[in-house]
């Protein structure tokens, strides 16, 4: 099962809790004072709805987002870890 933006409105979707870890490159200078990059990584956490059948299956879950980012151009930004909070269980799902 493949969901892309264009087939999304046919699916049924749930509210969840994501966890995403964005992985970027951030200009920076060096001891001797020239610029450079280094990784930086940003923790987001955020509630948004996503298509029922990849809130509960990881293999889903990833390709769903892979999908999304290759739809939106989004190559700029490297996700190091997804998941979903699972508040009652206190717990990641995945």
């Amino acid at each position: 099962m493949t969901i892309t933006k264009e087939t999304a409105s046919a699916t049924e979707y749930v509210e969840v809790q994501l966890s995403i870890d964005v992985a970027r490159m951030v200009p920076c200078c060096d001891e001797k004072g020239r610029l450079t990059f280094k990784q930086g990584i940003d923790y987001l956490s955020f509630r948004a709805k996503v298509p029922a059948p990849v809130s509960t299956d990881k293999k889903l879950f990833d390709r769903y987002i892979n999908t999304l980012m290759a739809d939106y151009d989004a190559y700029e930004c490297h996700l190091q870890e997804a998941n979903i909070w699972d508040a009652d269980k206190q717990e990641f799902r995945f």
